[in-house]
């Protein structure tokens, strides 16, 4: 779906590493094995929903991945950053200000994986919710619909 989704593009490329590594995926790790293969001068860019920018220090290693690259965060509906950090206080005031440098105006639409899943589920269209081709290969495979096709 993500080669269906960037078709067209040049300037995405899919990238199959975590499948290929298998196991349990961190983005550390995924980081790591993109450092190793493009060289240290290469400038990673880890794009993140602000929702999840805020449960970064949970994730394993955050201050390595953090190290390895710089984490953007992509403004999500409904999360407001200017509260953070009182909800973890597991970040420090300098890993916090920097994050916070790095905050991407996006328009804030609404789309999400659980309400693009939920919506198959209750039989609603996912039209402009999801690239075209994407759509047509979840209809045609009948993905994240109860109606006896793959919940993935």
């Amino acid at each position: 779906m993500v080669e269906l989704a960037i078709e067209g593009n040049p300037r995405f490329r899919a990238c199959d590493i975590e499948l290929t590594r298998g196991g349990v995926s961190y983005s550390v790790d995924t980081i790591t094995s993109l450092k190793s293969q493009y060289g240290d001068g290469t400038a990673f860019y880890f794009i993140v929903g602000a929702d999840s920018l805020i449960e970064l220090a949970t994730w394993r290693e955050y201050k390595r991945l953090l190290s390895l690259c710089t984490v953007v965060a992509a403004a999500r509906p409904g999360c407001d950053l200017r509260s953070w950090p009182s909800q973890d206080g597991l970040c420090t005031r300098e890993e916090i200000a920097a994050l916070k440098s790095h905050i991407m105006e996006t328009p804030l639409i609404g789309i999400s994986s659980t309400e693009i899943r939920r919506r198959r589920q209750s039989g609603e269209s996912i039209r402009y919710l999801v690239p075209d081709a994407v759509e047509r290969y979840i209809v045609e495979n009948n993905l994240y619909s109860l109606r006896g096709g793959s919940y993935l």
